[in-house]
């Protein structure tokens, strides 16, 4: 079962532009290591192609992207071409995400004290896309994730509120304009979305998410676009004091007072064809 998503920022502010500065600082000696893997990996003969069929099953699939580092044959049964693996990745948020075009890794985790109102926490791989023609494209991504998320609230403190909790993958394309990233569209799979009223707590609870999903996304022929998965993570706090005075940032020794959200896994490919 694949999910077809609607083509629509669901949130009032959409994920920031990609900033790879820091990210291609920590990959940069990685990157050379995985290179010199990947020219020794073996090539597979399997030049007969299909009888009749008038493919051949040497050519990768032009619109199949995958990890850099990726061993190409849990793929398909030749390499890619290196334009057809992911070449970029990026993080904004919270300072310990991690996101890996290598390894299709991504983890986005937010966190929010008592007088802490807001955080946005993004991980996102991607790859450059030239399209062949203009077109609506279909753009699928296979995840390998799982969301967790904790809330436990019991405060000394008079006090009350809502906290919300929202999190899921954004499919987003980008023209690139002179260095520039220009939002075409976005589209969002949710994989989580909590509303919590007032005193209350949870354990630590774990949302898988591995079926397939996809976007509609209109690109044009000559134009460059970055296409990215982003895991996104949102938390916010409504918390106030009784008395209508903000929340403290240290509560008393015998209050209790948890709140974050993570998304944490791989992104294993993307596909792209016309819709």
């Amino acid at each position: 079962m694949i999910v077809e998503t609607e083509v629509r920022n669901p949130n009032p502010v959409a994920p920031p532009p990609p900033n790879f500065a820091p990210q291609r600082a920590l990959e940069e000696t990685a990157e050379m290591a995985i290179e010199s893997i990947v020219r020794t990996l073996p090539v597979r003969d399997f030049s007969f192609g299909f009888k009749g069929s008038g493919v051949s099953v040497t050519k990768w699939p032009s619109g199949l992207f995958v990890p850099s580092a990726a061993d190409y044959r849990n793929y398909w049964v030749t390499a890619p071409p290196p334009s057809n693996r992911y070449n970029e990745a990026w993080t904004s948020g919270a300072d310990a995400n991690t996101a890996s075009a290598q390894t299709g890794d991504l983890w986005a985790y937010a966190s929010l004290g008592p007088s802490q109102k807001s955080l946005r926490s993004d991980a996102a791989v991607g790859f450059v896309y030239n399209p062949a023609a203009t077109a609506n494209y279909r753009v699928e991504v296979t995840p390998a994730l799982i969301t967790s998320y904790r809330y436990d609230f019991d405060t000394i403190e008079y006090a009350d509120g809502d906290v919300t909790i929202s999190a899921g993958v954004f499919i987003m394309a980008w023209e690139i304009v002179d260095g520039q990233f220009n939002l075409v569209t976005s589209a969002f799979q949710s994989f989580h979305h909590e509303v919590n009223q007032g005193q209350d707590g949870i354990s630590e609870t774990d949302v898988a998410a591995t079926v397939p999903f996809a976007a509609t996304i209109p690109l044009e022929q000559g134009r460059s676009y970055l296409i990215g998965a982003v895991a996104d993570v949102q938390l916010t706090n409504d918390w106030t004091m009784n008395n209508g005075h903000p929340m403290p940032a240290v509560l008393d020794p015998q209050s209790k007072w948890t709140l974050w959200c993570q998304i944490q896994g791989k992104i294993l490919q993307v596909l792209v064809t016309h819709a």
